[in-house]
Formats: C-alpha cells, sequence, structure tokens
C-alpha cells in the first residue's frame, strides 16, 4: 500500500552525529525516545531529554543532532497539508461529509476490529 501523502520516517540510534536536511514546506518532529539530544540549526539550538518532542516548520534548513551518549530518536517528515481540520472525537478529517463517511465506515467494521484481550 502506498501512502497518499510522502513522507519520510527515521528510525534512528544515534552515538555522535547526524545531519537531516529539513526540507521547504514541510513540518517535522522529532521525539526522542531515550537519551539526550542536542538539536540545532541555523536557527539556534535545543537539548531534548528523553520523551521530548520538537516540532518545526521547514524553511530548507540543514537540522544538526548531536548524542554524547546513545540516544534513540524518530524522525517524521511531510509537506504541511493546508486544508481545514475537523475533529469529532477520534476522528480527524477535513469536512463534516467526511467525518460522517469515517463514521459509517467504523460501524461497519470496514477500519478493522481488534479481539477482546
Amino acid at each position: 500500500m502506498v501512502p497518499i501523502e510522502p513522507f519520510t520516517l527515521l528510525d534512528v540510534e544515534l552515538r555522535r552525529h547526524l545531519t537531516f536536511d529539513h526540507p521547504q514546506g514541510h513540518v517535522t518532529l522529532i521525539y526522542v525516545a531515550t537519551g539526550d539530544l542536542a538539536v540545532s540549526s541555523e536557527g539556534g539550538a535545543r537539548h531534548l531529554a528523553q520523551r521530548q518532542a520538537i516540532a518545526m516548520h521547514g524553511d530548507g534548513a540543514r537540522l544538526s543532532f548531536a548524542a554524547d551518549e546513545l540516544a534513540h530518536l524518530v524522525v517524521m517528515s511531510a509537506p504541511e497539508i493546508r486544508e481545514p481540520v475537523l475533529i469529532d472525537g477520534p476522528f480527524i478529517m477535513s469536512s463534516a461529509e467526511q467525518i460522517a463517511a469515517a463514521r459509517v465506515r467504523y460501524r461497519s467494521g470496514g477500519m478493522g476490529q481488534l479481539p477482546p484481550s
């Protein structure tokens, strides 16, 4: 299955240094699962500890990640979607019609089912 929107997903164990070109017009989320991480770009620097995250809007900058000891991080980046957002319970869509259609799919089992545990 091909995703509707292109994206980058990196699952990284970092021991020293890594650079990531933050594409123009993208939104990037950096989540530190374990360890400590220094994130820097031309616009400044931030320190992220374990279980912290930062979201960045892309201006074409190069991001640098540095870890003194082993750090596990997840980097997710995708083009910014400039659409209206409606939230109704667990459903997040762009219109009331899409939310209604999602509810119908959910009720009919079209979104899959999890067996009771």
